[in-house]
């Protein structure tokens, strides 16, 4: 360790030897910031809630944006043609 410099990587602490500080792993994350499995549940809970609300709004501002559908041409049937 060179002179000024911390002793430490940031919350996880040192690496081990050979290890790069950057792929230490979650369990040792959380084992060091002592996050509970209760809090790393309710994180998930809370991401999957986000992911869903974020792709229902996206769905409806593109649903919005479609061509209205009318009366003369249902869904799934070209203009101009007739039925039957």
């Amino acid at each position: 360790m060179r002179a000024g410099e911390p002793d430490s990587f940031g919350p996880v602490g040192r690496a081990g030897l050979g290890e790069d500080p950057a792929d230490v792993g979650l369990d040792r994350v959380a084992a060091s910031n002592a996050v509970t499995v209760d809090a790393l549940t309710d994180g998930l809970l809370l991401m999957a809630l986000a992911m869903t609300l974020t792709r229902t709004l996206g769905l409806v501002g593109r649903a919005a944006r479609l061509p209205a559908r009318t009366a003369a041409a249902p869904h799934g049937v070209p203009t101009g043609t007739r039925g039957g």
